[in-house]
């Protein structure tokens, strides 16, 4: 008789630069793991925005999300509003998404000047950003206006 693990109680995943996933396999997971506190998905591919939104979305108790490793040329867009289980460390792998256009922290008030700074400085391509809820300080705003020259949209109230 073939015994099939129930995945949906899964609390870690870890990849060792598997090569290949996309944001399918990554979306199917997501859906499947919900408990998932800990998930490394660098190195992995084909994984864009659509991805990591269904992660923040479906994994109400992660704490780790690592995209680093790899350049994400696709990933354009990110909400982690209200997920409050990722912590600032994590926070601070979306300086590796050199091509971000969107990004949306709002009501994160966990994150510090630093990580808002580091984010800024090393996406200046983002256009909207959403700190709406977060403690931003006048550090912050001289960081956006020097770094972020085609900002279209930023909330920091």
């Amino acid at each position: 008789m073939l015994q099939v693990c129930d995945i949906s109680k899964l609390h870690t995943t870890m990849n060792s630069q598997i090569k290949g996933l996309t944001d399918h396999s990554i979306i199917e997971l997501a859906k499947a793991c919900n408990k998932l506190q800990y998930l490394e998905i660098s190195w992995s591919g084909d994984v864009t925005d659509k991805s990591i939104y269904k992660i923040a979305r479906s994994c109400y108790s992660l704490r780790h999300l690592g995209i680093g490793g790899g350049s994400y040329p696709d990933l354009r867009e990110l909400d982690l509003s209200d997920c409050e289980q990722i912590t600032d460390i994590g926070i601070r792998k979306i300086a590796q998404c050199l091509n971000l256009e969107h990004l949306a922290l709002n009501s994160l008030g966990f994150i510090n000047d630093k990580t808002i700074c580091i984010i800024v400085q090393s996406c200046p391509n983002i256009r909207y950003l959403n700190l709406e809820f977060c403690y931003v300080t006048d550090t912050v705003v001289e960081a956006i206006a020097q770094s972020c020259r085609n900002m279209e949209y930023l909330n920091i109230l």
